[in-house]
């Protein structure tokens, strides 16, 4: 269904927020240079490339960061991924895989290409 090193988070540990599902999980796995988030029950996809993803997870697994995030241009969406307490008292990560280009959103990116 996917590319390499596919897996499935589940739905405890990836809470959504408006505009995913969350009760399927999200899927992820590689593929042609990219880390892929699924949230297949809400039909979003979130591709980041290989480079930035270990960026994220380098940043996250140091303790540099709690939250790192991916807005992907071309499906218009973002996946965040954060550190949070399982229910266990251990380390886990929550994925979260949303619409990301709101009004405002495309107001402040044209400001800041210079597209105004």
């Amino acid at each position: 269904m996917g590319g390499s090193n596919q897996g499935t988070a589940p739905p405890a540990a990836s809470p959504q927020s408006a505009g995913g599902s969350g009760s399927s999980g999200i899927r992820c796995h590689e593929s042609n240079g990219e880390v892929h988030f699924h949230d297949d029950a809400a039909g979003l996809k979130v591709a980041v490339p290989v480079a930035t993803f270990h960026n994220m997870w380098n940043d996250l697994t140091s303790g540099k960061k709690s939250e790192a995030f991916y807005a992907d241009d071309s499906q218009k969406t973002r996946v965040v991924l954060e550190t949070v307490k399982g229910n266990k008292g251990e380390h886990d990560i929550r994925i979260t895989v949303d619409q990301a280009f709101g009004a405002t959103y495309k107001i402040l990116e044209k400001i800041a290409s210079g597209k105004s």
